[in-house]
């Protein structure tokens, strides 16, 4: 993030499911303004209600919206937790009036969707566009460094970012 052009000038908020991250975060950005870091676990709980900074930001009546970036960590999860991520995210937004974006990776070519068993520390090629995730296009797409990787952008609304599906899970 400190490469992003007025990143500075941005509040910011990192979270980790690691307490020794957000400690080295909390340590290298201690005489940065508008910086915050906390415990955060994207899985398994209500991210409005998780932590007092995350509820400041999306509280804010005087930004455009909030964009949350989730770099290179679906990969590392499985199946229904990348589900439950997504899903985490519709609850995120229906309890904020700040629209709420955000950035995901996704494999184009890669499909370890289905990938059962996988190595954690590696992970498995996860491609967001196709069963069981079929997410409607995003806003815009950047590369990402890593062949076929990708970041996406979307506008989390009423329906998430979930695209649609037939009668039998199929992407449409």
């Amino acid at each position: 993030m400190v490469h992003v052009d007025g990143f500075h000038e941005l509040q910011y908020f990192g979270g980790d499911v690691s307490s020794v991250v957000i400690e080295e975060h909390q340590e290298a950005f201690k005489d940065a303004e508008n910086t915050n870091f906390g415990l955060v676990d994207i899985v398994a709980s209500d991210l409005y209600s998780q932590n007092s900074a995350i509820r400041g930001i999306f509280d804010r009546r005087d930004v455009n919206g909030v964009v949350v970036v989730v770099r290179q960590l679906m990969q590392h999860l499985s199946r229904v937790e990348c589900l439950q991520v997504l899903l985490n995210f519709k609850e995120l937004a229906s309890k904020t009036q700040t629209p709420v974006y955000v950035m995901l990776t996704t494999y184009l070519r890669g499909n370890g969707n289905e990938d059962e068993e996988y190595l954690l520390a590696t992970g498995h090629k996860i491609n967001l566009f196709k069963y069981p995730f079929c997410v409607k296009d995003p806003i815009s797409m950047v590369y990402d460094g890593v062949p076929d990787m990708f970041l996406g952008l979307w506008k989390v609304e009423e329906e998430g970012i979930l695209g649609a599906f037939d009668a039998t899970r199929t992407c449409l």
